[in-house]
């Protein structure tokens, strides 16, 4: 999904544009904001950079432009939504933006700095796009993921949908073209985008233009700009009315026009891939403990004298279970002699897993320290299961949330545009 610009990438692959360029003219008033042609000259250029890049056919000047003014105009809804929701983004949190993208590019911080002033961006400027992106980021995760639920019988259906498909083991590389009709689209609204499809579909097949030309021209997607292109998906990752066109398709074929309540689309099927499932075996634990709980470094000594003096009675024929009965302040476990039954990895805090880890079967830990006070921890056994079942059911459960946060997303810019004050101080044909 793709939810805001990636703008390490574009400083550093290409030239800075905002160098010379003129404030001079507003294209586009946003509720409160302006757009002016010196933003729409800069992404107008980093748009024709990464399509050249990429081998994406270059499109039109003035629809290339319109594009653009369209995508600069939904992130200026964005913000504005994030602003108006009280989003609040501390320079702590921009620092840790600026080191986790520092770590990404393989760069130190002052070298990413330097990077910035030589291609002419203001670190002002930089700090406060991160900012704006961290902004818009944390109000998509309330209005859009936030808003998404996955149950367990739409996991089933997937599943169940994917072995009468045989195609559980298959991922397609696809690209893809919408256009969109208005969630209170009339009939005749409708049929003019079938129409435009259809129109569209017999351009590509007769050759006139490639998938790429098109979805650059014509789609109404936001990766249209780019081609179109998807990447790799699972069948989990697609809607039924994808999977269902797939089963019919060959590489390098180009669907039928196919109807979504977002709109008409058209795919292409780049490539198909399948590879065997492979068991997913895992290692569990079964181990007990006894827990004082501790917050000071008086109170943590204190339990961990305690525990090693109860370790001590355990090692000489001391009941484990009747000491954490007695003693253990796990509310949880106490009662059941201190037993916490099977665990798999990454299911206890780091210093207690740690300490289990380290353990032989039957083995007494030393006193371990975690978050929770003190801990005694013995280990009784391990196992490997198959947990390829539950790892496939939490893929598909993550694979349908991402898909459902995909349209979930276009839908919500759709509503932000909707209820929007946008005026175009410029006719687009005029850009």
């Amino acid at each position: 999904m793709i939810l805001v610009r990636t703008l390490l990438l574009l400083i550093f692959v290409l030239p800075g544009y905002a160098q010379n360029i003129p404030l001079d003219r507003v294209l586009a008033v946003v509720n409160d904001d302006i757009i002016t042609m010196q933003e729409l000259e800069e992404q107008a250029g980093i748009a024709k950079a990464r399509m050249k890049q990429q081998g994406t056919p270059l499109p039109d000047e003035n629809l290339l432009r319109q594009k653009v003014l369209e995508k600069l105009i939904f992130e200026k809804l964005q913000i504005q939504s994030a602003k108006d929701a009280g989003v609040i983004i501390s320079e702590d949190m921009i620092d840790q933006a600026l080191t986790s993208v520092a770590q990404r590019n393989n760069l130190s911080i002052d070298q990413i700095l330097a990077k910035l002033k030589d291609e002419g961006v203001n670190e002002t400027v930089f700090r406060q796009s991160l900012k704006d992106q961290l902004a818009v980021q944390a109000i998509i995760d309330r209005e859009v993921k936030g808003r998404i639920s996955v149950t367990d019988s739409e996991v089933d259906a997937m599943l169940e949908r994917m072995q009468q498909a045989g195609s559980g083991n298959r991922s397609y590389n696809l690209s893809h073209i919408l256009i969109t009709t208005p969630d209170d689209a009339s009939q005749e609204d409708i049929l003019a985008a079938i129409q435009r499809a259809e129109e569209l579909l017999g351009r590509i097949r007769s050759g006139e233009l490639s998938f790429k030309e098109a979805a650059v021209s014509y789609s109404d997607a936001q990766d249209g700009i780019d081609g179109g292109g998807l990447g790799w998906r699972t069948p989990d990752q697609l809607p039924a009315i994808f999977t269902d066109a797939l089963k019919s398709m060959q590489k390098g074929d180009v669907s039928p026009i196919l109807r979504s309540p977002n709109g008409i689309h058209i795919l292409a099927l780049n490539e198909v891939k399948g590879a065997d499932v492979d068991r997913q075996m895992a290692m569990q634990t079964s181990a007990r403990h006894i827990l004082i709980s501790a917050e000071t470094p008086v109170d943590i000594r204190a339990a961990e004298e305690r525990l090693a003096q109860m370790r001590e009675e355990i090692l000489a024929g001391g009941d484990f279970a009747e000491l954490a009965l007695k003693y253990s302040e796990d509310p949880g476990s106490a009662a059941k002699g201190g037993e916490l039954g099977w665990m798999n990895k990454g299911e206890t805090v780091p210093a207690f897993e740690q300490a289990m880890d380290n353990l032989e079967p039957g083995e007494l830990s030393q006193p371990v320290v975690s978050q929770f006070g003190v801990h005694l921890i013995q280990v009784n056994e391990r196992r490997e299961v198959d947990v390829s079942d539950k790892l496939r059911r939490e893929k598909v459960r993550t694979q349908i949330a991402n898909r459902k946060s995909e349209e979930r997303y276009e839908q919500w810019l759709r509503e932000l545009k909707a209820g929007a004050y946008i005026n175009y101080r410029i006719p687009l044909e005029e850009l």
